[in-house]
């Protein structure tokens, strides 16, 4: 069911974000994810996030560049990862709430208006991922 979810979600998303003339000059739109640290659950969520986004026709080094950052845990690099994958990327994908909240935050310091997914967040609304008025182009 989640993966269901995740792959309507992100197809949708993905039609807007190609609708637009946005990307490299190469024609492929580029895909960040940013996974807080290597685990069977994480895993999970990006391997089906990469299948959706396969079973709706982006496939990684044809039509898409899908590029993945994972700190292993450490804040710090997160901050840094989130910050470059924002910069260089057409959507972006956090895998943790903490992960979301580093893209958003990352959006918002850059005055990007990025597409931001997210999944294996808990809380969205308590962590302020998705309730605040600052950046509303986040869903999960």
């Amino acid at each position: 069911m989640k993966k269901i979810a995740i792959g309507v979600i992100s197809l949708s998303l993905l039609g807007m974000l190609f609708t637009t003339s946005c990307g490299e000059s190469s024609g492929k739109k580029q895909i960040g994810i940013l996974q807080v640290a290597t685990h069977d659950a994480l895993d999970l969520c990006r391997e089906g996030f990469v299948s959706a986004l396969k079973d709706g026709g982006f496939v990684d080094g044809e039509n898409v560049t899908i590029t993945t950052q994972n700190p292993e845990g450490d804040s710090t690099k997160q901050v840094s990862a989130a910050k470059s994958l924002v910069l260089n990327s057409d959507l972006v994908f956090g895998i943790s709430t903490g992960s979301a909240q580093a893209l958003k935050s990352a959006a918002v310091d850059f005055e990007k208006d990025i597409p931001i997914l997210f999944s294996a967040s808990t809380d969205p609304v308590g962590s302020n991922i998705t309730t605040s008025s600052e950046y509303e182009n986040i869903t999960g």
